[in-house]
């Protein structure tokens, strides 16, 4: 038996930052909810909401590194990172754009095919209350164009580049996840907190919460993939089937929402952990098998 059968037929034997890792999630989130449990009116300054993004975005991307690090292919996530960075700054910028110009009030009749459907895709889900019809509202309409600018760029750079590495993969679409779930809740913050003076425990959900979500799913969804890849399943289907389950988990926790309220999407938040710390472990053991592997590509590992 080798180091590398002895290591993987004890699975529970993580490394300890990896634990660390997990525990500094939940906490983040924890914080978050209590100060929803206990709201104030108290505003937030600009240097306040400047000071809690980097605080989160610092303390969320240590404990991604903490769990997925190690070995890593840095030159492909810093990559990938970028990319998601500049997709995710032209999202901010072209919201920002429809808002000074009232596109909300725009003649969509002037649209053509696909853009006529999507537009009604997106009305209904603000709009759509019975769970099945804002469910697909938004997966179609909302969730599946945000999770393609977080999760294309790890896929592109990742599974179609011929990675190896799960855990890199993994990490490289939880940070992007990360980045345009802060660059999202800047929009939240600019267009929707802002104008009505939301007090600071709004803000704190927002980024502290829902912000770290959008890397929750991206992560699963790159898991997805890899677990995919890892079964001689064709690239293409598993790049798609990924960012499928991404889509999905995002249009369920936004779809709990319109349908039976905020407290709804508590539960799909800890589901989506809970999944994550699943994805997360088997990831450390698909690795394991993929260094004992002579081809140096994603092998299948039960």
């Amino acid at each position: 038996m080798t180091a590398i059968d002895v290591q993987l037929s004890e699975p529970d034997k993580l490394p300890r930052r990896v634990w660390a890792g997990m525990l500094g999630i939940y906490a983040i989130v924890m914080f978050a909810l209590f100060t929803a449990a206990a709201p104030g009116d108290k505003p937030i300054t600009s240097y306040g909401l400047i000071l809690m993004t980097l605080a989160v975005n610092l303390a969320m991307g240590a404990t991604f590194v903490a769990m997925l690090g190690g070995g890593i292919e840095r030159r492909r996530i810093i990559a990938s990172c970028l990319f998601t960075l500049m997709l995710s700054v032209c999202a901010v910028w072209m919201i920002q754009w429809g808002d000074r110009n009232d596109a909300s009030h725009a003649d969509t009749s002037v649209l053509v095919f696909p853009w006529t459907w999507i537009d009604g895709l997106q009305r209904q889900a603000v709009e759509a209350k019975p769970f099945g019809y804002a469910f697909t509202a938004q997966l179609l309409g909302v969730a599946i164009f945000e999770e393609s600018i977080k999760l294309m760029p790890a896929m592109i750079f990742f599974a179609i580049g011929r990675s190896r590495r799960v855990r890199s993969f993994m990490l490289s679409a939880a940070m992007g996840g990360l980045i345009f779930g802060l660059a999202e809740s800047f929009i939240y913050a600019d267009l929707v907190y802002g104008r009505r003076g939301a007090p600071a425990w709004e803000y704190v959900m927002r980024f502290g919460a829902a912000a770290p979500a959008h890397a929750f799913w991206s992560a699963i969804g790159a898991a997805v993939a890899s677990a995919l890849l890892c079964a001689r399943f064709g690239r293409m289907v598993s790049i798609l089937s990924g960012l499928a389950i991404a889509a999905a988990l995002h249009g369920f926790h936004n779809a709990s929402q319109a349908s039976f309220g905020p407290v709804a999407q508590i539960p799909s938040l800890f589901a989506a952990m809970l999944l994550l710390f699943i994805a997360v472990r088997w990831a450390w053991r698909a690795d394991g098998c993929a260094e004992a592997e002579p081809s140096g590509t994603m092998v299948e590992c039960s």
